[in-house]
């Protein structure tokens, strides 16, 4: 009973199913020594058969205890690596909550600067219609001002071709000697001059020529003169203010030499030294005040037209 017959012989037998057997052995001994072999010869094969069953059911508890261990460790090893990756799980959950987190924030930061950047485009938008109506006025205006200038050119012009053809036809109209006296002779009495309202304007002593005339309105206001133009500007204030149009003073003129040069023929036979001056002075003093008169409006206008010329090309 060392071992088992039926089974893999070579295959050796626990300890403690060997300790058992040989207990049961020597209990079958004193049977058969008491009673002889018949009374065991039944019982041999079935208790034979319950040792082998026992010995193949420790073999199989020792296999099932390794696997059982084998089975704990990978338990273990399944534990922490659940842990482990537990672990991070959750570190890449709190990950990517921050990266959300960021996300939301970031959108956010974008979101005002995109608004930001539409206040400042609307605001751009509404600066380049702004320049550009402004810069559409400007034009406008250069071009009003490009008009006006060339008016005002057309009209200088036309006055300094009627203020020729004037000193022209006075210059013809009176002779040289007369033109040359009326071009040196001083300025009208301070009745006409305070009826121009110029009285505070013109220099008290004699003002010779044009160039005087000028300099003596260059030291007033622009404003007394554009007034002064454009209240004399016309034939209407003309006629107001001396009661004669153009045609009546040309006419004048003509009269006036026309008397004068007869007076002159008349008084040769007298004493011509002595009587021609008193002629002179008589007969040409109308004249000469309404030319002078003329010339003064003509220097007045000059001088407006000259300011006017100057605030254009500064603006």
């Amino acid at each position: 009973m060392g071992s088992v017959g039926s089974g893999d012989e070579s295959r050796v037998m626990s300890d403690k199913v060997q300790m058992l057997a040989s207990s049961i052995y020597k209990e079958f001994e004193k049977m058969i020594e008491k009673n002889g072999e018949d009374s065991v010869k039944n019982l041999m094969p079935l208790v034979v058969n319950v040792l082998e069953n026992l010995d193949l059911a420790y073999l199989e508890k020792e296999e099932f205890s390794v696997d059982l261990e084998m089975l704990k460790e990978d338990n273990e090893q399944l534990i922490t690596q659940y842990e482990r990756e537990k672990q991070l799980r959750r570190a890449q959950d709190q990950k990517c909550i921050e990266i959300e987190d960021a996300l939301v924030e970031q959108n956010r930061e974008l979101e005002g600067k995109i608004e930001s950047l539409e206040s400042i485009m609307r605001m751009l938008e509404l600066k380049a219609k702004n320049a550009a109506d402004h810069a559409a006025r400007l034009e406008e205006r250069e071009a009003d001002q490009k008009n006006e200038f060339d008016k005002l050119h057309e009209r200088y012009n036309v006055l300094l071709r009627t203020h020729i053809d004037h000193m022209e036809r006075t210059k013809y109209l009176l002779g040289n000697e007369k033109f040359d006296m009326l071009q040196n002779m001083p300025l009208p009495s301070s009745q006409v001059r305070n009826k121009l309202g110029m009285a505070a304007s013109l220099y008290a002593g004699p003002i010779r020529g044009v160039s005087d005339i000028i300099s003596a309105q260059m030291s007033q206001s622009t404003t007394m003169d554009v007034n002064l133009a454009n209240h004399i500007s016309n034939e209407t204030d003309w006629q107001e203010e001396f009661g004669e149009t153009g045609a009546d003073i040309l006419q004048s003129l003509r009269e006036t030499s026309s008397a004068a040069e007869s007076t002159r023929n008349e008084q040769q036979t007298v004493d011509v030294e002595k009587e021609q001056p008193v002629e002179a002075t008589e007969n040409v003093e109308p004249v000469l005040r309404i030319c002078c008169v003329k010339q003064l409006r003509f220097e007045v206008l000059a001088r407006w037209f000259s300011v006017t010329l100057e605030f254009s090309y500064v603006g």
